[in-house]
């Protein structure tokens, strides 16, 4: 009868104790700690080059990168060692969606960063590619004009060791515009 209750205890006691080591149990949480230094993105849809005329041969377009900043924070109760087991993530994708009546194209782009629990990681995301600028509406607005959006971002990435599916969302205020060219 003892062995039977021993038995018993040592299995309910190994249920319990592995209980927080599921592997569809996400470890940390990230989140993003600044974009753009918190502020708007003005994103020029046409730049007239050197000679400030538009319609010539030194005209362009550039896509519109932004400082981002993402924290990777411990679970609660959870224990992560920094270094150890499940203590990285990997972001491996970003989409990006504009909200705005303007029908603005989002899209999805990769990445390959590696976000350790306990730290701070810091990189650039582009928000708007320049190839979304030679295309409807944002042509449009070469003439003057200005569209205003919010551009939703959601990161997709994967916990080292479990595999376990990460995603995090944040927003960054964007205005189009063909604005004022640099001399």
């Amino acid at each position: 009868m003892n062995t039977k209750r021993i038995s018993i205890a040592t299995f309910l006691g190994a249920v319990l104790a592995l209980s927080g080591c599921s592997s569809d149990n996400v470890r940390s949480t990230l989140w993003v700690s600044n974009i753009n230094e918190t502020a708007a993105l003005a994103s020029d849809v046409y730049n007239n080059g050197r000679d400030g005329t538009p319609g010539t041969a030194d005209d362009f377009v550039i896509e519109d990168n932004v400082p981002v900043s993402i924290v990777a924070d411990e679970n609660p109760g959870t224990f992560v060692v920094r270094g150890g087991a499940y203590s990285v993530v990997t972001i491996e994708s970003y989409t990006v969606a504009f909200d705005s009546d303007e029908e603005i194209d989002g899209f999805t782009a990769t990445l390959g960063w590696n976000v350790e629990v306990g730290t701070v990681f810091n990189g650039s995301l582009t928000i708007v590619p320049a190839g979304l600028k030679t295309r409807a509406p944002l042509t449009a607005l070469q003439n003057g004009g200005e569209f205003r959006t919010n551009a939703h971002i959601t990161f997709h990435g994967k916990e080292s060791n479990s595999g376990n599916k990460v995603t995090f969302e944040t927003s960054l205020p964007v205005n189009f515009a063909n604005w004022v060219d640099p001399n």
